[in-house]
């Protein structure tokens, strides 16, 4: 079975899923300026919250009408963060096919637990990475469509079934075997970062070279870092990763200095 860091699973307290559903669905946040956000659900963000308002609603009248016996609801959700493994690559369309598939899975675990919950009580979002990897945000409720709360939701027993299925779903589409899964070394995860530094930093390059205020001598000299940059990613090497990235800082004071004269932000590394 998959490792748990691939599966978390957190509660929703009651009050906090508005800002939730907004951060997940947020295109602008800097979490996810490099992120492609996909709705992969039949309810939209909006209508969600107010199933969710609803749901909350019949609770709080049955809690008035039983004179206030029992406890007062603390939590409205589950949410759920289904990653792939690091060297794990999937296609826009296989996101969409795990995504579709877990939302089948999780209405025959309902009905297994005699849930009275639809796929239309389940909120979930693809987020598409460029430099992180791909992942799945559920938004489960901890009511039912009768107002009553669903228990068995905070059993470790309905995690574990959560992390079987994921991993045989991943393991269908993907045509991979969690068998053979072999973790990054330290070595291997060191080295992947190299390579997102470098991303990132081609990236605040093309940034700088947008900026019409930048100076002629900072233009020429990102060129031909960018030049450098893009050879380094294709011969990646732990030699030539290890070679380029110390000359790095030496750039970026020199990025720095020839552009005293625009008006381009400082480059950070």
């Amino acid at each position: 079975m998959l490792k748990n860091y691939t599966v978390k699973i957190q509660n929703v307290e009651v009050g906090k899923q508005n800002k939730l559903l907004n951060y997940l669905t947020d295109t602008r946040h800097k979490n996810h300026i490099n992120s492609t956000i996909i709705n992969a659900t039949e309810v939209d963000e909006e209508n969600y919250k107010l199933n969710l308002l609803k749901k909350l609603h019949q609770q709080e009248l049955s809690y008035m009408k039983n004179a206030k016996g029992g406890r007062k609801l603390k939590r409205i959700a589950k949410t759920m963060i289904f990653n792939l493994p690091k060297d794990y690559d999937a296609t826009a369309e296989q996101l969409k096919i795990i995504n579709l598939k877990l939302l089948e899975g999780f209405k025959n675990l309902f009905e297994g637990l005699s849930v009275d919950l639809t796929e239309k009580d389940i909120f979930s979002v693809i987020h598409a990475e460029k430099e992180k990897q791909d992942h799945w945000h559920f938004i489960l409720p901890m009511l039912d469509n009768n107002g009553k709360n669903i228990r068995h939701f905070n059993s470790p027993a309905f995690a574990k079934k959560v992390k079987v299925l994921f991993t045989e779903i991943v393991d269908a589409t993907l045509n991979t075997d969690i068998k053979h899964y072999v973790p990054l070394t330290p070595e291997q995860q060191a080295h992947n970062a190299y390579l997102q530094d470098l991303e990132r930093l081609k990236s605040d390059y093309t940034r700088m070279l947008s900026d019409s205020s930048i100076t002629e001598k900072a233009s020429n000299f990102i060129r031909n870092e960018i030049i450098k940059i893009d050879r380094t990613l294709k011969n990646n090497t732990p030699e030539t990763i290890k070679d380029y990235m110390a000359t790095i800082n030496k750039g970026v004071v020199k990025v720095n200095k020839s552009n005293t004269l625009g008006n381009t932000s400082p480059l950070k590394i």
